[in-house]
């Protein structure tokens, strides 16, 4: 097709040529036309006077333009119009009256819906199909020609049936979207999914028109069902505009139908704008809705502002508040034996005992929402249950029973096509690798979570996308990657006023600056970082300040107050919060003791922190602190439980990279070889450590200061050493 158009093309203007300018233009001018032969040189011939983009505006707006006043054609060839009109005489009066029917249509429709809008049978579509005027999409399900559409369009206004067949259309498709939503959420989700997708154009059709015959019930209906469509496939924006549409629509809230209506529009506006973020909004659209549906003595209406309250809320940091509005929306949803909005609650209800730091309640909580969908066969909700359940498991350090759940997760979110809650999956996955030290694994889920998240454009969910990953580029030791990420990330927590991301963002950057020497800018971020934890009120958050308070006063040369403040943080912690910090505050607080020489009071923290790094399977955490209690054992003269601790650490070390903690516990596995004779290893490891880019700062001091005493010691090795690769220095270890 896009040949015969260039070539006729070509002779209708000499000038003309196939290029990669026209091209894209040219395909859409073919597709339009479907390739017919006739209205292809129709529409080549008037480039003569117009250009291709003219062209086809013109063919969109009217069919007539394909047509010649050439004398050496047929009359019956001279115009697409004249062919269409020819074609026409041969159909009969039940053809003619079901193609005009159908014509209403946008994107192909079922035999079901010919059959309800069209009366047309599916012998009679054959028929019509026979006279190549429809074809066949796929089983069951048939289109036109956009050229035959604009035809038999205009057959039917110039009838009195146009307006029959607008509110057939309308009508069949708002009750079939109505009559998926409980496929939508029971156990094979896909089926309606896809159905949806491939009417979605008519869809939307039937919206305007039932907004325009003020249709309200049909409008009630096919609101729930859209939502839940949209809510199920992630369409944030999508969902919003139809909410939007609804307010917009309503202007007589005197009368109760409409009312409702209006507050079910705004419900679901706010429903979904807080997902994007956008909190202020949100607040202001729940408080128009709760006074309405009070009014209206909607009682569930009433608790679905509950509920989004205990969202928004949570989101901005105001976790009581949140658990308040949540118990109310429970109260009413279970008087009114909703299991479905039940569930939905209790999950979020979770999800906000999980960001307060209080993961044990969130576990009955989310089992009692699991059983709910299980019982009522809600995949989706299940998968989101799940995805919460997968969250809390990671912050009790059970990480390989978190990536069963999420691997379920992601399973099914794909297969729904679930574009927002994959990306959430994949940024959790990231998280659960961090929590088991597999640094690398990390970054392919995280980088796809901010790709998706960018793709779907909500700013909440890219902000936490970004945070991991910077969190993941920080434990890998690419630290202008991190800067990169979190950087970005705190622009949009900011932007957004995402109280508790702000406070991630800021503790990983003030991380970053001790990594990497930059005392100022960690100072600085230091100064923000309090006020956010003090007003988050979260003990794993006023924990995390003090460690890494800690980590600054440390680098500034107070010892004593380091000691202080991670004395503190370790407290707050065992009496009051989740613990995945705990084993490093421990290993922190004997690197504070070890500076003093207090030996013997180091140990048990080392010996701890071996513990609980075992339990939850941090390998790197494993040989940092087994290379810890060798060099301590060594200092205090236990050679058998140094030796043991030096096989084990070695053991660990083989199954590493060199991530900055496991240069770090090399350091300690540096010293117990400089005491016990082995130049050779001491200076290789001091060697490597000192100039690897992955070496923080602080290390990388006591690097070059290991790298002197083992140069007094062996000073002929240093430069050998320098040139070791990585699996070299752990084959020689």
């Amino acid at each position: 097709a896009v040949t015969l158009f260039a070539r006729r093309a070509a002779q209708m203007n000499k000038q003309f040529q196939l290029s990669e300018e026209n091209a894209v233009q040219i395909g859409q001018l073919c597709r339009l036309v479907a390739g017919i032969p006739l209205a292809l040189q129709l529409a080549a011939s008037w480039l003569r006077m117009m250009s291709i983009t003219a062209v086809l505006t013109e063919i969109e707006r009217d069919l007539d333009i394909l047509a010649t006043d050439m004398q050496d054609i047929p009359l019956r060839q001279r115009s697409m119009r004249a062919v269409f009109a020819s074609t026409w005489q041969l159909l009969s009066a039940d053809e003619r009256q079901a193609l005009e029917a159908l014509s209403i249509c946008r994107g192909g429709f079922t035999t079901e819906a010919a059959a309800a809008i069209a009366g047309a049978t599916p012998f009679l579509l054959r028929r019509i199909i026979n006279h190549a005027l429809l074809y066949q999409q796929e089983e069951a399900r048939y289109d036109m020609h956009p050229l035959t559409r604009q035809f038999a369009q205009e057959r039917l206004s110039a009838s009195t049936q146009w307006d029959t067949a607008v509110a057939a259309h309308g009508r069949f498709y708002l009750t079939w979207v109505i009559e998926q939503e409980p496929a939508l959420l029971g156990t094979t989700p896909q089926t309606a999914i896809k159905a949806i997708k491939k009417d979605l154009d008519n869809l939307e059709q039937a919206w305007l028109w039932a907004k325009q015959m003020r249709q309200t019930d049909l409008l009630l209906n096919g609101l729930t069902a859209l939502s839940t469509f949209c809510d199920v496939v992630g369409l944030l924006q999508e969902g919003e505009e139809i909410a939007e549409s609804i307010i917009l629509h309503v202007d007589h809230t005197d009368q109760p139908d409409e009312a409702l209506l209006l507050c079910r529009g705004l419900i679901m506006k706010s429903n979904f704008i807080i997902d994007q973020g956008k909190y202020d909004p949100a607040a202001e659209t729940l408080a128009s809705a709760l006074p309405l549906a009070q009014r209206l003595q909607d009682e569930e209406s009433v608790a679905d502002i509950h509920h989004l309250y205990g969202l928004l809320l949570t989101d901005t940091g105001k976790y009581n508040e949140a658990k308040t509005h949540h118990q109310q929306a429970l109260t009413i949803q279970r008087q009114l034996a909703d299991d479905r909005k039940t569930a939905k609650t209790l999950t979020n209800l979770g999800w906000t005992h999980i960001v307060n730091d209080d993961v044990e309640a969130a576990f009955p909580v989310l089992q009692e929402a699991l059983e709910l969908e299980r019982k009522a066969g809600h995949k989706h909700g299940e998968a989101f249950v799940k995805g919460n359940l997968a969250v809390a498991y990671n912050i009790k350090g059970e990480h390989q029973t978190a990536l069963i759940y999420q691997q379920e997760v992601l399973t099914a979110y794909e297969a729904l096509g679930d574009l927002l809650n994959i990306e959430r999956v994949e940024n959790n996955r990231g998280m659960t690798f961090l929590g088991l030290g597999q640094y690398y694994a990390a970054l392919p889920p995280t980088q796809r979570a901010v790709a998706l998240s960018r793709q779907i454009g909500t700013v909440p969910g890219l902000a936490n996308c970004l945070d991991t990953l910077g969190m993941a580029y920080l434990a890998c030791g690419y630290y202008e990657k991190a800067k990169t990420c979190l950087d970005e990330a705190l622009g949009y927590a900011e932007e957004i006023g995402f109280v508790y991301m702000k406070y991630s963002v800021r503790a990983l950057l003030l991380m970053l600056c001790n990594r990497t020497g930059e005392r100022v800018q960690a100072d600085e971020h230091l100064q923000q970082l309090r006020p956010l934890a003090d007003a988050l009120q979260n003990n794993f958050y006023i924990a995390r300040s003090l460690a890494e308070e800690a980590r600054l006063t440390y680098a500034w040369g107070n010892l004593n107050k380091a000691i202080d403040l991670i004395t503190q943080a370790i407290d707050i912690v065992r009496q009051h919060a989740s613990q995945p910090d705990l084993p490093f505050y421990l290993l922190q607080h004997a690197n504070y003791l070890v500076e003093q020489q207090q030996y013997v009071a180091a140990l048990p923290l080392v010996k701890e922190t071996i513990v609980v790094a075992q339990r939850i399977e941090h390998t790197p955490l494993q040989m940092r602190a087994n290379a810890q209690a060798a060099s301590l054992t060594q200092l205090l003269d236990q050679d058998d439980a140094a030796q043991s601790y030096v096989a084990t650490s070695a053991h660990f070390l083989s199954q590493l990279e060199p991530y900055p903690d496991t240069l770090a516990g090399l350091l300690y596995l540096g010293r117990y070889h400089l005491r016990a004779g082995n130049g050779r290893i001491a200076t290789a490891i001091s060697t490597f450590v000192a100039n690897h880019p992955a070496t923080s700062f602080n290390v990388q001091q006591h690097a070059k200061t290991l790298q002197k005493e083992t140069a007094t010691f062996a000073p002929n090795l240093s430069t050998a050493a320098a040139n070791l690769t990585w699996d070299e220095l752990v084959s020689l270890i």
